[in-house]
């Protein structure tokens, strides 16, 4: 509860912060998601167990999606995560139907685009929600997976996700966008970033992963 008299911190975006955001980026992630962004490229597809082992496991881990956490293990080593590869597999062709409803070599974030994002990321929630355990939501993985695979589908992040309405604030109980099969958590997110996105591009060349960076970025450098 904020305290009598106390003064509401109000943030507002920064272009300077968002370039320093970007060189920090460059200097030590910037690798790191080229090599997961040409492995996606190179192997997008959802038929071949070994490509998917490997784009599971490296987004599934090395950006901490919890997704290990969600499914119940039988005990043996990587048995967790090799749950969802299977399930990745054995739904190959019809999450491929999904993945291609994408926008493809899409700028920015739009009305026209937004709610195909939505539904894919709903549609492969609720394929993993018959996986984890108690049905929990793996909406963090899903983003991250689908994000490699398309640049333009939003990360979702708990750091981001509490920061973020400090910037952009919605009408209560309302989102600027949904879609059929869309996850509210995520629509609502998806709904406050795709606005900053909007407001930020006036003064800045704005990426969906450089603005998600920044945002980690500013909480952690007020």
């Amino acid at each position: 509860m904020r305290r009598p008299g106390a003064k509401q911190v109000r943030h507002v975006f920064s272009a300077s912060d968002y370039k320093n955001a970007t060189q920090n980026y460059a200097q030590d992630w910037a690798l790191l998601d080229q090599t997961l962004y040409r492995l996606c490229s190179k192997h997008p597809l959802h038929t071949d167990r070994l490509s998917v082992t490997a784009k599971v496991v490296l987004i599934g881990r090395t950006y901490a999606t919890g997704i290990e956490r969600k499914v119940p293990t039988t005990g043996t080593q990587g048995s967790s995560i090799l749950q969802v590869v299977k399930l990745f597999v054995f739904n190959g062709k019809q999450i491929d139907q999904w993945l291609a409803r994408l926008p493809q070599g899409a700028a920015s974030l739009s009305s026209s685009n937004v709610s195909e994002i939505l539904n894919v990321h709903g549609l492969i929630l609720k394929l993993l929600s018959g996986l984890t355990i108690d049905g929990q939501s793996a909406r963090t993985f899903v983003s991250k997976y689908l994000h490699f695979h398309n640049p333009i589908v939003p990360i979702y992040d708990s750091v981001v996700q509490e920061f973020l309405p400090k910037l952009v604030r919605l009408r209560k109980g309302r989102t600027t966008y949904t879609a059929a099969h869309a996850d509210h958590v995520y629509a609502t997110y998806v709904s406050r970033f795709a606005t900053l996105c909007a407001s930020a591009s006036q003064s800045a060349t704005i990426t969906v992963r450089l603005l998600d960076y920044y945002l980690i970025w500013k909480k952690e450098n007020p």
